[in-house]
């Protein structure tokens, strides 16, 4: 990639954040006040004539598609080229993976709609439900040849896998164009790793063994070590948490008397938030490296997920402040 290509991709990931559906943007969407409208918003045309239930699918398959797409025309031909590039546009292939298996636990006649993937699956649909002819070959064999029991610990796999190939793709970026992903790759990781230890423990009240046996293990840097020292402490107690790294995203004390337990989501969307703003900063700092790209596909996944609750806040007819509050809790207008 020339430095003219490489300037031409920093500023068309600027100017397609000038004019993302984040912050005081998604907030202004939240105040719709019905999906036809919204989808009118987001999309430049009418929404198709579909029941609500279908027409919420439907927005949400085209605002991931359309994101995918937003960043395919900046990364070009690099991304069927880079080895990195394919291995992270795999994520909404893991993604779907997730909601299939479900499919396939339940028993339903027909899979969920695919949507647009950047690249060919590495399964086939048509074969659906026969998981042996669906993954008998290639990177998820293991789910013909295991199963998967437990749904949460296959969605688990699913996410290590995928982290686990992100991370050995890096192997493949010269030098010159690898800048700070490593870094920013690696705090990706520690902080699902973190997450998920949480909500293992809390939700589950699973062992410290269990838990660290379905963490993200990479060759390399040590992106455990957090969410282990997460587990030694009681989720109960606040004052076990009293200098943690991440202390500052817990939900406050309650005064007097007044019991404190973990809250994992309001802790998530604290940390996200705390990403979320890391991102855009660090999309500036390295222009002519690969590390915008990353930044600019992790921060459309933020965008995404403001849309889609959007779309489900308006779907469950919650409240407008509410669904505004959630939007901006994920992407801060302020940041």
């Amino acid at each position: 990639m020339s430095l003219h290509r490489k300037y031409y991709c920093y500023a068309r990931i600027c100017g397609a954040l000038a004019h993302a559906h984040l912050g005081a943007r998604a907030s202004t969407l939240a105040r719709s006040g019905r999906l036809v409208d919204l989808w009118t918003r987001i999309f430049p045309e009418e929404p198709v004539r579909l029941p609500e239930t279908l027409l919420v699918a439907a927005a949400e398959l085209r605002i991931r598609s359309d994101s995918l797409r937003s960043f395919l025309r900046i990364v070009g031909s690099t991304a069927a080229k880079t080895e990195f590039f394919r291995a992270l546009l795999r994520k909404p292939e893991y993604e779907y993976l997730k909601l299939l298996l479900s499919a396939l636990r339940e028993g339903r006649a027909r899979p969920p709609d695919p949507g647009f993937f950047p690249h060919a699956p590495d399964f086939r649909l048509e074969r659906y439900p026969e998981p042996s002819g669906m993954f008998g070959r290639g990177r998820f064999a293991w789910i013909a040849d295991e199963g998967f029991p437990d749904l949460a610990a296959a969605r688990n796999r699913l996410d290590c896998q995928y982290y686990t190939e992100l991370w050995a793709s890096l192997a493949t970026v010269s030098p010159g164009y690898r800048g700070s992903l490593p870094e920013l790759v690696a705090d990706d990781i520690e902080i699902e790793n973190l997450l998920w230890a949480l909500r293992l423990r809390r939700y589950y009240a699973l062992p410290t063994e269990d838990i660290t046996r379905r963490l993200v293990r990479i060759r390399g840097p040590d992106l455990q070590s957090v969410a282990q020292s997460a587990l030694k402490l009681r989720m109960d107690q606040r004052g076990d948490w009293d200098g943690w790294r991440w202390e500052s995203c817990l939900n406050p004390a309650g005064g007097g008397s007044e019991s404190w337990l973990l809250d994992c989501l309001h802790f998530e969307k604290s940390l996200l938030r705390q990403r979320y703003r890391d991102l855009k900063r660090s999309l500036h700092l390295e222009p002519f490296t690969f590390a915008p790209l990353y930044c600019f596909f992790r921060i459309g996944e933020y965008e995404t997920a403001a849309l889609f609750g959007i779309v489900e806040g308006l779907r469950f007819g919650a409240e407008t402040a509410e669904i505004a509050e959630y939007v901006l809790g994920l992407t801060e207008a302020s940041a």
